[in-house]
């Protein structure tokens, strides 16, 4: 085998973990208030693959995913509340409050801040991390460093837009999340 074709076949090894990693994390979201472990785990597992060059299993998923789910109750309860919050908003600013313009715009930029900050966060996550730290430091890098923090912005629009398009790639876009929040948080380690 020449050695362009095991280059080759190394990135679409990564590739393939990329996908199989974002349908674990997809079938680990159904419940909804496990979405964000999901994504820390699928985050996890394809750095460990990345820095082990070993293949992501469902063994490896799962070992992540129930450490994120016991690291903390924020885990299961910040997606929910922050939802929660974020419907309320809507609501309120389609009744008509004065400011709306103004406000959906605030709005809008919390929201794109919130899912920056929690793609690096779930990226950045080892068990065993404080999440306090974790999202604390999150938040620091990507109000300083804002044009990876824009590249996150786009990849979570990105599989929004593929997963809404086209439900059928619904299954993998978490993956295609979780590894642009890896090679960002890996970019930012250099």
């Amino acid at each position: 085998m020449t050695r362009a074709a095991i280059r080759t076949d190394g990135r679409f090894a990564l590739f393939a973990d990329c996908l199989y990693a974002g349908a674990l994390a997809f079938v680990a979201s159904l419940p909804l208030v496990t979405c964000f472990a999901a994504i820390t785990a699928a985050c996890r597992v394809l750095d460990e693959r990345i820095e082990r060059d070993a293949g992501v299993t469902i063994r490896g998923f799962l070992r992540v995913f129930g450490a994120a789910v016991r690291s903390s109750p924020g885990v299961l309860l910040a997606p929910p509340a922050i939802v929660a919050v974020l419907a309320l908003d809507v609501v309120a600013l389609s009744a008509g409050v004065p400011g709306a313009g103004l406000a959906t715009v605030g709005l809008v930029v919390a929201a794109g801040y919130l899912l920056v900050v929690a793609v690096r966060a779930a990226s950045t996550w080892r068990p065993g991390l404080p999440w306090r730290e974790v999202i604390a430091a999150a938040a620091a890098t990507a109000a300083r460093r804002p044009g990876e923090s824009l590249l996150l912005l786009l990849a979570v629009a990105a599989a929004g837009t593929i997963a809404v398009l086209s439900p059928a790639l619904a299954l993998v876009t978490p993956g295609l999340l979780a590894f642009a929040g890896v090679a960002v948080a890996r970019r930012a380690e250099r």
